[in-house]
């Protein structure tokens, strides 16, 4: 599996996790599109852990229904009584990119001065799949802002820088869009 996915000249590493049954592809997404890498992947008879994004049509913000699963709900609850908005944090123990955002950026002392406005829920996508379609989770790390009603003010995607992410999160705490 290794040596074909290697095979493709946009791929530059594939990290096998065998105690998980998972591996992670990194790639040049310029050079190769991420249909063309799933159909790949899938040829060779694995099957991702998150969905597809055309799978979570249903799921998207402005389509969701219903009430937010455990524990996003008891999240949501308090971050009304608070005042604060919610981070959501989906991860997963194989994932090198949601590492880093455990081990450098949550830590990094801005970020944590920023998340004093927060409720912070860091969710395994493993334990917690239904929360994964319920916010339509299709990469990782993805963090989500949330406010009190549950409605999704910023996503973010992928490894972030810890100063920026600290001044969109204060941004978004004090009414802003974070951009």
């Amino acid at each position: 599996m290794r040596a074909i996915l290697e095979g493709f000249a946009s791929i530059e590493s594939v990290e096998t996790d065998l105690a998980h049954d998972a591996f992670t592809v990194c790639f040049d997404s310029t050079a190769l599109s991420v249909e063309v890498l799933r159909g790949a992947i899938k040829a060779l008879g694995f099957r991702p852990r998150l969905p597809h994004a055309g799978e979570l049509e249903v799921a998207r913000p402005e389509n969701r229904q219903g009430t937010a699963p455990e524990p996003v709900a008891e999240a949501l609850a308090g971050a009304r009584q608070s005042g604060r908005l919610v981070l959501l944090d989906f991860y997963a123990d194989w994932c090198p990119p949601c590492i880093i955002i455990e081990e450098k950026v949550l830590p990094h002392q801005s970020v944590r001065d920023a998340l004093e406005d927060f409720v912070l829920l860091r969710l395994d996508t493993d334990q917690f799949p239904e929360a994964v379609r319920f916010y339509a989770v299709s990469a990782m790390p993805t963090l989500l802002v949330l406010d009190g009603e549950g409605q999704e003010r910023q996503r973010f995607e992928g490894i972030q820088d810890a100063e920026e992410f600290a001044r969109r999160l204060v941004e978004l705490a004090h009414g802003g869009q974070g951009r």
